[in-house]
């Protein structure tokens, strides 16, 4: 810098007689202190304080060091950070808006839960069951030290359980505990036969992300049951007689039908497929109370034999009126084709469905109001299938937008915001 006062190695001040002659690389802007510059100055080291900042802050500046406090750098437009600590339902930091919001994903907890409350609760609270790297012995449910099994972890003083991938061949009697239970990608429940994966007692669970082998018992307590594969099975897939929650679940391939539920039911964005046979007497889902809500799912390809006129391959109500929304019935059949009533998708004459898109056979009639009826559902894949992608709807879908907003979900299946106004039929909503 021109005009400063300088110091050389020895500390004492120079003279104040120019210097050019023998400084002619040095003491102006980009001077890296190599040369020597005055009497006495062996040019080793930088002639002005260090500085120790990244960025270069004077024409020619290397940003190596010129001067004692280097510019600060910017902080990136696009992110804000947050002015408090993020923490209880609300422990992450939302860069783009500079606000703590619930966490969305395991992923961004530091203990590998996100709760769903929102929070990210602490290692103490979580037990982990890791089927192959658990040892016999030493098995606390730490990280380090997971359970072997499932049932291990069931009634430890832990709220949560997160199950690492692999096959649990294992029955659960989940009786009188509150546990959340959390499957990791890759985690399958494999009960020996039908009703043992049991929720029981005073039971207050959650299984989630889990593939299930097989069905799921609520003869008491509460269970919710969300971002599930359920089935195949011989059995009924859901059976309850309790309170369940069935939210995000795709049900398919169960021999006695998709669902049967008594008590109170909540059941939103599932798909719920290709359950039943020629010899049951409901296919996808049979309600038999009205204590609930059947609202955005999409019941397609699923069978029944022909009695009467309380059968449905779809949706059977055993009480008059049952009110179901926003729901996709679709390609559901009886055992026969002798009448209009042996392909209905639900039972007319006690299910009242508000806002549905439906197949209707000639000569069948529709309940409820606000219904379409087009030649095809428009999903994305060819059906009868397995997979849930395949039951997705495509732009051009007759179902788009053709729901009712009024307690509908404020999610899709996938997750995907509801969040246009105009609520599409069935369990997905339509998004780029």
């Amino acid at each position: 810098m021109i005009g400063a006062c300088r110091f050389d190695s020895s500390g004492v001040p120079p003279s104040t007689a120019p210097d050019a002659a023998v400084d002619a690389p040095a003491d102006l802007p980009g001077d890296t202190g190599a040369a020597p510059d005055l009497p006495g100055d062996t040019g080793a080291a930088p002639d002005l304080p260090v500085d120790t900042g990244p960025a270069p802050d004077l024409p020619g500046d290397t940003g190596a060091a010129d001067l004692s406090v280097d510019a600060p750098i910017a902080p990136d437009a696009t992110t804000k950070p947050c002015t408090t600590v993020c923490q209880g339902q609300t422990p992450v930091c939302d860069v783009a808006t500079g606000t703590c919001r619930a966490c969305a994903s395991h992923a961004e907890c530091p203990a590998g839960v996100c709760a769903t409350d929102g929070s990210c609760p602490a290692a103490g609270l979580i037990a982990h069951v890791d089927g192959s790297t658990c040892a016999t012995s030493q098995k606390t449910g730490a990280a380090a030290e997971p359970y072997c099994l499932i049932a291990e972890a069931v009634g430890q003083n832990r709220l949560y359980i997160l199950v690492k991938q692999g096959t649990y061949a294992e029955d659960l009697a989940l009786d009188s505990v509150t546990h959340e239970i959390y499957g990791e990608p890759g985690a399958v429940i494999q009960p020996s036969a039908c009703d043992k994966l049991e929720i029981k007692g005073a039971s207050d669970v959650l299984l989630q992300g889990f593939t299930i082998a097989g069905n799921v018992l609520v003869s008491a307590g509460s269970a919710t049951l969300a971002q599930n594969v359920i089935g195949p099975s011989s059995c009924v897939g859901v059976a309850s007689t309790a309170t369940v929650t069935l939210r995000r679940n795709l049900v398919l391939k169960h021999t006695l039908g998709g669902m049967d539920l008594g008590g109170t039911y909540q059941v939103e964005n599932n798909f719920i497929v290709q359950n039943g046979t020629t010899a049951g007497n409901f296919g996808g889902v049979k309600l038999d109370t009205a204590t609930g809500v059947f609202i955005n799912n999409t019941v397609v390809d699923n069978t029944c034999k022909t009695k009467g006129p309380a059968e449905a391959g779809g949706v059977r109500c055993e009480v008059k009126p049952t009110t179901l929304v926003n729901n996709i019935f679709w390609g559901n059949t009886f055992n026969k084709t002798a009448s209009a009533l042996d392909d209905r998708q639900y039972r007319t004459d006690r299910c009242v469905a508000e806002h549905a898109f439906e197949e209707l056979k000639p000569g069948a009639t529709s309940s409820g109001t606000g219904n379409i009826s087009a030649a095809a559902p428009g999903f994305t894949g060819t059906t009868p299938s397995t997979s849930a992608a395949d039951y997705h709807i495509l732009s051009s879908s007759p179902a788009r937008n053709g729901g009712a907003s009024g307690g509908a979900p404020v999610e899709d299946y996938d997750g995907d915001p509801r969040s246009d106004g105009q609520i599409d039929i069935g369990a997905d909503e339509w998004s780029l």
